[in-house]
């Protein structure tokens, strides 16, 4: 499922606060590198921009980006108007885009080295052109702009875009660490917290399950035992139950045979009763 893209208070915040560091260091740093084209100033503005990109993704950069571009071009660089805040637009939008998404999906050592060299690249391969499109309406004459802007672009353009990219990308790969625990600590807690709360939402729900499944066992181990008992019992009872009815058997035999034995008993001595009568009879006769 794909995640929707939500800004949090504290993130705005943090956001705010790296718009406003991108100002100040543009109002006290910029130079020009080259003295023969002295509108081609280096200043570290990007360096705000390029950490928030890595540590929110590339749609808060390109958010960066625009905010900062506009302000920028509102205050310490009024003088380049319009044209100047396009061309920041587009020189750190493209570099933003680039990096961000390439780090958003490989957020490693290597990832984040590739993405830099890569932001870098494309920066450099899109100013070529936007210099050649854009510079030269600061010219009154735009067919001699673009002849100016032609002959310069391969000994001061190109190496000059590549020097501001290569030390920005540089300086964020250093301080990004650093930065990222000082955002994530005071203007993203609360989106950590939940996500900690919801883990252990999920922990308890699993240790629930676990519980049951553990007391299902126990019931169906308590069933079986008490079903071999049972079996066992019945066993018992059916090797008594031949056991008993033998000596139920034997008992009756016996009781049978002592009712003979005294019937037996009884007759003979009748018997003899009547002998001894007629002995007495004969002998009275």
């Amino acid at each position: 499922m794909k995640k929707k893209f939500s800004l949090s208070t504290r993130k705005i915040a943090g956001i705010g606060m790296l718009a406003a560091l991108s100002i100040i260091l543009v109002t006290f740093i910029h130079f020009s590198i080259f003295p023969a084209v002295s509108f081609l100033e280096y200043d570290p503005a990007d360096i705000p921009i390029f950490i928030g990109t890595f540590v929110y993704g590339p749609t808060v950069g390109i958010i960066l980006t625009i905010v900062v571009s506009v302000l920028q071009g509102l205050t310490v660089s009024a003088g380049s108007g319009w044209i100047g805040i396009v061309m920041h637009i587009i020189a750190t939008g493209s570099f933003v885009l680039t990096a961000g998404f390439i780090y958003k999906y490989h957020k490693t050592l290597k990832g984040a080295i590739i993405s830099l060299v890569s932001g870098c690249l494309v920066w450099v391969s899109v100013m070529m052109l936007c210099n050649l499109a854009l510079t030269p309406l600061f010219f009154p004459d735009y067919d001699s702009g673009f002849k100016t802007v032609l002959e310069l672009l391969i000994p001061f353009i190109l190496p000059f875009n590549l020097i501001k990219a290569g030390v920005n990308s540089v300086i964020t790969f250093i301080l990004y660490k650093s930065m990222h625990k000082f955002l994530k600590k005071y203007f993203d807690e609360p989106e950590k917290s939940n996500k900690s709360t919801q883990s252990e939402q999920n922990f308890s729900c699993e240790t629930s399950e676990n519980s049951k499944t553990e007391t299902q066992n126990n019931l169906k181990i308590n069933e079986q035992n008490d079903f071999e008992k049972e079996t066992v019992t019945n066993d018992v009872d059916n090797e008594k139950t031949p056991e008993i009815l033998t000596a139920s058997a034997t008992e009756k035999n016996e009781n049978a045979f002592s009712l003979t034995d005294t019937k037996s008993r009884n007759d003979v001595k009748n018997n003899s009763d009547k002998n001894k009568n007629l002995k007495t009879e004969k002998n009275s006769l």
